[in-house]
């Protein structure tokens, strides 16, 4: 872990008032910590450049002003560092007032005026309040702040500078202090301690963990950007490369040792990469081992070596099954690349993949350093074998190698799955079985949504579907939304139903395309006629109740009373729905996905409903909401006939997979994952 060291010194400043007259003076003492390994350095100056140490007399006999008096003493701090990015010195104060070190029971007269000792300027006058029998302070113009020319009343924290290199030759920041005592304050000795804390600043390079997909496209948005990002566990950094919108490591892994399990991409207990020995003690499936060789020049570019059971952390160590690795020893959020991923890198044509001839490790001893690279991937070739990215001579490729030999590792970032970019393959990583369920973000307006594995085996949503329309951007975004009509199309469905059939979709009456909070809603007054409009209704408060959409609304206006090129009724199943992109409404029916997910539950309803998590939302129609929390009606893709489609329909006391709806009420909507 880095460290930073902090150097202090301390001030007390103190006046004595007495009865005959008014003088004061100071003591001030410091304190400078060394640590073990200095990166600060910082020493307090008189004005005339003598040092300040141990018991220092500061003349403070002050000039009569306007009644009350004041003087002031100059210092000079001086901080070095060989700190990279710099120092920060900060002045904190303990308390602004006079205070008598002799008597508590004393009381300090409060005055309002302003008097004497300073001046006021417009940019400073809300917080100038160096009134009488208080502290201040004001930087000269040797500072790296703007100068200030009057004093300003001191403050519990103030920070003084601020550099963001290094500074071998310290530089000077100067101080002036002043006390501003009234002539009738009472006799005594007043103090305050102000401390100087010179600070390394903190390595300003992005750490891995912490990175987010929005942060990584700001830093790279084009293919073959580079960045440099550290790795928190043992502060390594790695250059980074966007490789066709896949942001992966082009340098090679180097760490080392015993590794923490909550900052890698594994859970359990912390993992000791090289506990089976080196890899110079020769091969073996079942052990990790590694090697870095601190002593070899190339070390720093070639990073270590691992054999797989130690790149996957300890999963994949048995040659007899064929494995992928779930888990490795990448940074948490990054991960080993899979065959397919490591095959895009290969044919990618970026400039910046940056290959690293680090050779391999086998029987015990480095091969081929020089004219070849190996990268560890995370999908398993046969029983004993990993697929490998490679680079040999100009050309890269992905082949496959023994498990028990010693590559490199390069990780790939794990992009956080969200409703539109989950894969089957993730899906069957993060919910294999029935029953288990995670939550999913919609990327187009980030609801989140429960999904889980139900017993037909397929993953559905747990919610119903709260996609809220009077966002106009929500569903034109075609690669997030489960649609093929283009973003001018659902504009043009955003029309009022008057007109003819040429113009009847061409206006842009936002407020048809809505979800209201209120019985205003257009779904409130639906006639038949207006299922050519795609209409909705949440009500406030309703939760899990979700939205409830008109077929028209549900099918993105695709499938409507009047449909995009005539005045028919449309029949035939429904292709597009407002579902999220990859996700789909499920098919109704005596054939259809509903059906076959009762029938996975044996027709038992109490297991049914509990499966999919149902809030009974119940229907909107005829001006408002029906049956919550009794019945429960659900969109499918099916068509049963001209004014119909077949839903789910769940009840108290009664399920029916092949019931039917009227398109112009306004039921829930669940998607299914899959095509």
């Amino acid at each position: 872990m880095r460290k930073i060291f902090t150097s202090l010194a301390s001030i007390v400043v103190c006046g004595l008032a007495l009865s005959s007259g008014v003088f004061a003076d100071a003591n001030l003492t410091f304190e400078v910590v060394v640590p073990d390994e200095t990166l600060i350095e910082i020493s307090l100056l008189n004005s005339d450049g003598s040092a300040l140490s141990g018991n220092t007399s500061i003349d403070l006999t002050p000039t009569t002003i306007s009644g009350s008096f004041f003087n002031e003493k100059n210092m000079t701090v001086n901080v070095g560092t060989n700190n990279e990015w710099g120092y920060n010195l900060v002045m904190s104060v303990s308390n602004t007032s006079l205070i008598s070190t002799e008597d508590g029971s004393k009381t300090i007269p409060t005055l309002t005026s302003k008097e004497g000792g300073y001046t006021c300027t417009v940019d400073t006058a809300n917080i100038c309040d160096f009134t009488a029998n208080t502290w201040g302070y004001k930087l000269n113009t040797a500072t790296n702040l703007s100068a200030a020319t009057n004093y300003l009343p001191l403050q519990s924290s103030i920070t003084l500078n601020n550099n963001t290199s290094k500074v071998l030759t310290p530089e000077a920041t100067s101080v002036a202090f002043g006390s501003k005592v009234n002539a009738d304050l009472a006799p005594g000795t007043y103090s305050t301690t102000i401390n100087f804390i010179a600070t390394a600043n903190p390595d300003p390079t992005p750490i891995m963990q912490n990175i987010t997909t929005s942060t990584l496209a700001s830093l790279m948005p084009s293919d073959g950007d580079i960045t440099t990002l550290k790795d928190s566990r043992d502060n390594n950094k790695y250059q980074i490369t966007n490789i066709n919108g896949t942001y992966w490591m082009t340098s090679n892994l180097k760490i080392m040792g015993t590794i923490s399990a909550s900052e890698s991409n594994f859970t359990g207990a912390d993992f000791n990469i090289s506990a089976g020995g080196d890899l110079t003690a020769g091969i073996t499936y079942t052990e990790p081992r590694a090697h870095f060789n601190t002593s070899d020049p190339n070390s720093s570019t070639y990073g270590a070596y691992y054999n797989y059971c130690a790149a996957s952390a300890g999963t994949v160590c048995n040659s007899s099954t064929k494995q992928d690795a779930i888990v490795d020893i990448c940074p948490k959020g990054w991960r080993l690349p899979t065959q397919t991923e490591a095959q895009a890198f290969a044919y990618a044509s970026s400039s910046n993949k940056n290959p690293v001839l680090a050779g391999y490790y086998y029987g015990g001893s480095l091969g081929m350093a020089g004219s070849y690279g190996y990268w560890w991937s995370a999908t398993a070739s046969n029983t004993s074998s990993q697929y490998t990215l490679y680079y040999v001579g100009s050309s890269w490729g992905v082949s496959y190698n023994d498990e028990y030999s010693g590559y490199s590792v390069r990780c790939v970032y794990d992009i956080p799955p969200t409703m539109q970019n989950v894969t089957s393959t993730k899906l069957a990583e993060l919910i294999p079985n029935t029953g288990d369920t995670i939550t999913l973000p919609d990327e187009r307006d980030n609801t989140t949504y429960t999904v889980g594995r139900l017993a037909d085996g397929k993953v559905w949503m747990l919610d119903n579907l709260a996609l809220d329309l009077t966002n106009s951007t929500t569903l034109n975004n075609t690669t997030a939304s489960n649609t093929n009509a283009s973003a001018t199309t659902l504009n043009y469905l955003k029309g009022t139903s008057t007109g003819t059939t040429s113009d009847k979709y061409a206006t842009a009456a936002v407020s048809n395309w809505t979800v209201s909070y209120s019985y205003s809603a257009p779904l409130v007054n639906a006639s038949y006629k207006d299922t050519t409009q795609p209409l909705a209704m949440e009500q406030s408060g309703t939760g899990k109740i979700g939205v409830y959409y008109n077929y028209c609304a549900a099918t993105a206006g695709s499938y409507c009373y009047g449909n995009r090129t005539s005045e028919g009724s449309p029949s035939g199943n429904a292709s597009e729905d407002i579902c999220p992109k990859g996700w789909r409404m499920p098919t109704g029916g005596s054939s259809g996905e509903y059906q076959a997910l009762y029938t996975a539950y044996s027709s038992d309803k109490a297991n049914f409903v509990n499966a999919l998590k149902t809030p009974l939302s119940g229907t909107f129609n005829n001006g408002s909401a029906h049956y919550q929390g009794s019945d429960g009606y659900f969109w499918s893709s099916t068509y049963r006939s001209a004014a119909n489609m077949h839903l789910l329909y769940v009840s108290s006391s009664y399920i029916s997979p092949q019931d039917n709806g009227s398109r112009l009420s306004g039921s829930s909507v669940r998607c299914l994952f899959g095509a």
